[in-house]
């Protein structure tokens, strides 16, 4: 089974920002996040089956959108 995993941040309800452990399972169509990547519960989970993926010129990379 395939899986791509890693840590992001993600802005609270409080404007605060919160690092979580996401895994996605490629197989399942699912990313799901963790509180950190020793939990062995997800927090929940993101369905990506309708999902359109494109990908992007290197240059979107170069800006600052935070």
């Amino acid at each position: 089974m395939k899986k791509k995993k890693g840590m992001l941040f993600h802005l609270t309800g409080h404007n605060r920002w919160k690092s979580l452990y996401f895994v996605l399972v490629s197989a399942q169509k699912l990313i799901y996040f963790f509180e950190g990547e020793e939990s062995t519960k997800p927090k929940g989970a993101i369905n990506i089956r309708n999902s359109v993926f494109h990908t992007v010129d290197e240059s979107i990379f170069k800006k600052k959108y935070w």
